[in-house]
């Protein structure tokens, strides 16, 4: 008999290191970035694949640190999250204090993981981070730890 366990994946980044191969350190972003130009500036996107076996008609769970970093004594950002185009959450933060946060995912949002390779990419699920309104002459909000809990089937006996 099958059942259904706890399992977690940590949202990577793609980095081109100076060897020429692609390294994947945990993500570490901040919104707004101000030495990005462009769609970056207040976008950071994340491709990602399940396991085999991972349950997605059932909530999942994104957990995260997030650390505002002021300038000028203050931050006053609204950020939003969308996961396969599906609006997450939508927060203001207006004061300085570092906190874990965890945004609940619905069931039916995460996409499985393809059989068919050819026709369907590996990584076909996308984490938005968008910047939504910058209140403030300035500051950041730095995300870290990132990592999505999610359900995966497994034999039992």
């Amino acid at each position: 008999m099958a059942m259904n366990i706890a399992d977690y994946l940590i949202v990577r980044d793609r980095v081109a290191g100076n060897d020429g191969q692609i390294h994947t350190p945990p993500a570490d972003l901040k919104l707004p970035d101000d030495e990005v130009d462009g769609d970056g500036f207040g976008l950071k996107v994340f491709r990602f694949e399940l396991p085999a076996h991972a349950v997605t008609n059932e909530r999942a769970l994104l957990a995260y640190m997030l650390d505002p970093v002021p300038l000028s004594g203050e931050v006053d950002v609204e950020y939003e999250i969308r996961l396969n185009d599906v609006h997450i959450t939508r927060i203001r933060i207006e004061s300085t204090m570092m906190r874990g946060m965890w945004d609940q995912v619905p069931g039916n949002v995460l996409w499985e993981r393809s059989t068919d390779q050819v026709v369907v990419p590996r990584e076909n699920n996308l984490l938005e981070f968008r910047l939504v309104n910058r209140r403030s002459n300035g500051g950041h909000l730095r995300f870290f730890n990132i990592v999505l809990w999610f359900q995966r089937t497994v034999p039992g006996g």
